[in-house]
């Protein structure tokens, strides 16, 4: 991702707070929200006009945040240990636009180890269509 200059909550991916919502806080701070609960990465996590490549998993929980394939922090959501049904799945919106590029997103039906995410960061998935555990 290439963000623009973040100067309010934007670059909103998901649906909502109560079902699955990511956004960039201004500090930097990439804001995971389950179930109305909220994980957040570390202040400045996300850096104003750089491509980087920015990961999430989430399991029975646990929040973990990568940037570049590197382990940034983990957060534990008690309360949420699901992600409940989607009514849809959007990028920007008015409330919250997304001011940068995308090149990829990629959404897994399963966890990723560290060591996935790390040879992942930097490479394009071969034959996506193909793929079983991509969504």
């Amino acid at each position: 991702m290439l963000p623009g200059r973040v100067k309010e909550n934007s670059f909103r991916i998901g649906d909502t707070a109560s079902t699955l919502l990511l956004y960039v806080k201004p500090t930097g701070e990439i804001s995971f929200n389950v179930s109305a609960y909220e994980a957040l990465s570390p202040t400045g996590s996300v850096i104003n006009d750089e491509w980087h490549h920015y990961a999430i998993t989430y399991r029975s929980g646990m929040v973990t945040f990568y940037r570049d394939g590197v382990k940034l922090s983990n957060t534990r959501l008690s309360k949420a240990t699901s992600i409940p049904a989607l009514e849809r799945f959007a990028i920007g919106g008015t409330e919250m636009p997304f001011n940068g590029i995308i090149d990829e997103l990629r959404v897994w039906n399963t966890i990723l180890a560290e060591k996935n995410i790390l040879a992942i960061a930097n490479e394009p998935v071969s034959n996506p269509a193909e793929n079983e555990t991509l969504l």
